[in-house]
């Protein structure tokens, strides 16, 4: 299909020139202006996309309503993800497009470009004016398919892609959107079809194999997932999000020596990335290691100071080290940045309730109940501390951590 831009949705944008190429009519005869075109082109191809930038205006000024060396300006801001110049460029082109080819081109890049802008419903208005213009052409029906997923109209998207690969049936991308589409409906075991469909036809595609992975983990079938992680991983060894979900898997299957291996080695390809770093320190604690758990969540608060998640398991490590104005310390901050965390209100109300503060403990617990009905320890705590409160029935022979 030619050019293309990876989409964060596993898709690509079409960003490619027409199959049928802008007619010669287009390219003045000049010699000079000639000149100018060819050492932009040549630029180009060589990823020097300010080189052709600078060339194609230069050529821009010699022939000023030519659509071919818009659109070519177009092209090259895209590359530069300078997407409202480019927007620009490709509008106008249209204005003085006569030629079919080029008119489809622009038009194409023109949603590509509103998409990269965000600017969905303009993007997906686009791609329909392209497919009234040539409802053959797979391309468009993909690029709607990207547009619609981040509408979330999905229904719409698994049409469009259904269309697309109508027409291409051997499109690994649009396989793969329609897995993404479907995915999104938790229709779960057709998104794994379409994953599995996509990575056949391009075997050599990371992204594929990851989203076989986390499709397969759902579903519970964690020994294949893991196969499918690995393969994303041999095909992109720096693929922080394949180890990550990796080790979601061991860490679901209980296999923590295994998860502390891969969490680490993601958080070595990402280790700005607080989310890693937080499960990190989850598995620690589990293996009883809480110093480490502690700098790990340490570390977390550093990346992200607002990860609320961090301090309340930071409050835990504490107390568990008996470090108890420094845990009510790490809770009090954990329920600041999120009031509706019930086991930061739960660890709030053991501190207190462990220095002699019976009637605050109590609240703390209550507020912990009605957040989390399901947390049997805040409501027991609660009640202890209620008795004791009205009846002065002393809880400390049967405290339990």
């Amino acid at each position: 299909m030619g050019f293309f831009d990876s989409d964060s949705q596993g898709g690509r944008i079409e960003i490619a020139l027409p199959t049928t190429p802008v007619p010669d009519r287009y390219i003045t005869t000049q010699q000079v202006d000639a000149r100018w075109l060819e050492i932009a082109e040549a630029s180009f191809e060589k990823h020097a996309y300010e080189e052709a930038l600078a060339a194609f205006h230069q050529a821009l000024e010699l022939e000023p309503d030519s659509p071919h060396i818009c659109t070519r300006i177009g092209d090259t801001l895209l590359q530069l993800a300078l997407y409202e110049e480019a927007l620009a460029a490709f509008e106008q082109a249209l204005q003085h497009a006569t030629d079919t080819a080029c008119t489809l081109h622009a038009t194409n890049c023109m949603g590509t470009a509103l998409y990269r802008l965000g600017r969905y419903e303009e993007a997906r208005a686009t791609y329909h004016r392209a497919i009234e213009l040539d409802p053959g052409e797979a391309i468009f029906y993909y690029n709607l398919g990207l547009v619609l997923t981040c509408l979330n109209r999905q229904h719409e998207a698994i049409a469009a892609f259904e269309r697309a690969l109508g027409i291409d049936s051997n499109d690994p991308y649009t396989c793969n959107g329609l897995g993404n589409s479907l995915y999104r409906l938790q229709r779960y075991e057709q998104a794994l079809a379409a994953y599995e469909r996509a990575a056949e036809l391009e075997p050599d595609e990371g992204v594929f194999h990851y989203n076989r992975g986390k499709t397969l983990a759902l579903l519970n079938r964690n020994e294949e997932a893991l196969v499918a992680y690995k393969q994303a991983i041999e095909r992109d060894p720096a693929d922080a999000q394949a180890y990550h979900a990796m080790a979601d898997v061991f860490f679901a299957m209980h296999c923590y020596e295994e998860a502390l291996v891969i969490y680490r080695q993601a958080l070595r390809c990402a280790p700005s990335d607080a989310g890693i770093c937080y499960k990190l320190g989850l598995i620690l604690m589990r293996l009883n290691r809480p110093t480490e758990a502690l700098a790990a969540f340490a570390r977390v608060t550093r990346l992200e100071p607002n990860y609320a998640p961090a301090y309340t398991q930071m409050g835990h490590v504490l107390y568990y080290l008996e470090c108890y104005y420094e845990a009510l310390t790490a809770f009090r901050r954990a329920v600041q940045l999120d009031p509706s965390d019930a086991w930061a209100h739960y660890g709030q109300g053991n501190i207190l309730r462990d220095i002699g503060c019976e009637k605050e403990a109590f609240l703390s617990y209550s507020r912990a109940a009605r957040l989390d009905p399901l947390c049997e320890s805040a409501h027991h705590w609660r009640e202890r501390m209620r008795l004791y409160l009205i009846k002065g029935k002393d809880w400390r022979p049967v405290a339990t951590r």
